[in-house]
């Protein structure tokens, strides 16, 4: 009897040793393929040693995939950089900034204070600019915010990882709604935000019109990543070549893209060969300047390029670059301030993704592409007052 339980308890134990010891191992090779190349460690002020040493003898807890996946979740978390993550999630993971939120937030005081909504999202009729977020689902903000932030992060950067994990906090997961108590000309007013919904695109690749007074219009749709977007912005433009100017919108770019995309579009804004973006690649200490060069008929009357924090990744990549070009205006708020350029690995056992952010990326005058901030800065008053600030201003502009 005391044999076949033995039996019976190897049979039943082995599985899990077995998955314990592969989580292990994933966690070495995720650990170390960040030390080796992530590129952004004295910005995030995280203690990467002290990672390993506090999460590795967890591997030893963890028996499932699904609960894997949230802790290699709170692992990634320890850097802060929305541009660092799995390319799985579970229900109760938090979703991707800023392509998966609908708010764009800063802890202020007691509470968390909203500075945008996403455009045509539920959140949009329900939150405002200045609104200040006491409580989510029953627990004070910023209290709950801190729950998304690094243990080992530097008190130097501390500011700016809190600022990451309230939008973190903010855009909530897959499953449960956020219910928010929210302070608002005095009042304390109790909304349902629900699940963060990805936004339907009923616009196809991208929008385009011709607006009065002979000005030009195309909105991108979220699709830096779409190779077909490069004919379809050519055809759009061709319609507009003999518009006085232009006003490109790039407020619709969350996911980001690619650059086989980007650079193309960018050709179509300069006559001859361009720089748009200076990279370094930290861990062989390599800079160099990415060109731009010029494709088709050159559009070359003015454009007022819009952006906004759902403006991220190529979309940030494109609007420094066209800032870089001379002739261009950039109007709105900050932009999503992703870090860097990232690229992909499959961790060997589980098989998970992993996007990891290796290079450093930068405007041609030097400033760092995060820190980027538009040319023209909508104000409160302007964000406040007007339905959509960013194209009258550009309009107000144009016809000046």
């Amino acid at each position: 009897m005391n044999k076949l339980l033995t039996l019976y308890l190897f049979l039943t134990a082995a599985p899990l040793l077995k998955a314990q010891q592969d989580f292990k191992a994933d966690f070495d090779f995720l650990w170390n393929e960040i030390d080796k190349n992530y590129a952004y460690f004295d910005r995030q002020g995280t203690d990467w040693d002290a990672v390993k040493a506090h999460y590795r003898p967890l591997t030893d807890t963890v028996s499932q995939p699904y609960y894997y996946t949230l802790f290699l979740e709170a692992v990634l978390r320890e850097l802060g950089d929305p541009h660092t993550h799995l390319l799985i999630n579970t229900d109760l993971s938090q979703r991707l900034l800023p392509s998966g939120t609908d708010l764009k937030v800063a802890v202020g005081g007691s509470g968390i204070v909203v500075l945008e909504t996403r455009q045509n999202s539920k959140a949009s009729s329900l939150v405002f600019r200045g609104d200040i977020i006491r409580t989510i689902n029953g627990t004070p903000a910023v209290e709950a915010a801190k729950k998304y932030l690094g243990l080992f992060v530097s008190d130097k950067t501390r500011d700016l990882q809190l600022y990451n994990a309230a939008n973190v906090l903010m855009a909530g997961d897959y499953r449960k709604p956020r219910i928010i108590e929210v302070q608002r000309d005095g009042e304390t007013i109790q909304i349902d935000l629900g699940v963060c919904e990805f936004p339907k695109n009923e616009s196809g690749l991208l929008s385009h019109e011709i607006l009065n007074d002979n000005i030009g219009y195309i909105r991108v749709e979220n699709s830096l990543g779409n190779t077909d977007l490069i004919k379809v912005f050519d055809d759009a433009l061709d319609e507009l070549m003999g518009t006085k100017a232009l006003i490109l919108d790039l407020r619709n770019t969350p996911s980001g893209g690619d650059s086989n995309v980007g650079m193309p579009i960018l050709g179509r804004f300069t006559a001859e060969p361009k720089p748009y973006q200076t990279h370094y690649r930290v861990s062989e200490d390599k800079r160099w300047t990415e060109v731009v060069e010029p494709r088709g008929k050159t559009y070359d009357k003015p454009v007022y390029v819009l952006v906004n924090y759902w403006t991220g990744s190529m979309g940030e990549g494109m609007t420094i670059g066209l800032d870089a070009f001379g002739n261009n205006t950039v109007i709105g708020t900050s932009m999503a301030g992703l870090l860097g350029a990232n690229y992909s690995i499959n961790l060997p056992n589980s098989n998970y993704g992993l996007n990891i952010t290796f290079e450093r990326l930068y405007h041609v005058d030097g400033t760092p592409r995060e820190d980027y901030l538009p040319g023209v800065m909508l104000s409160t008053q302007e964000l406040l007052t007007t339905d959509d600030a960013w194209l009258t201003k550009a309009l107000a502009l144009i016809n000046k």
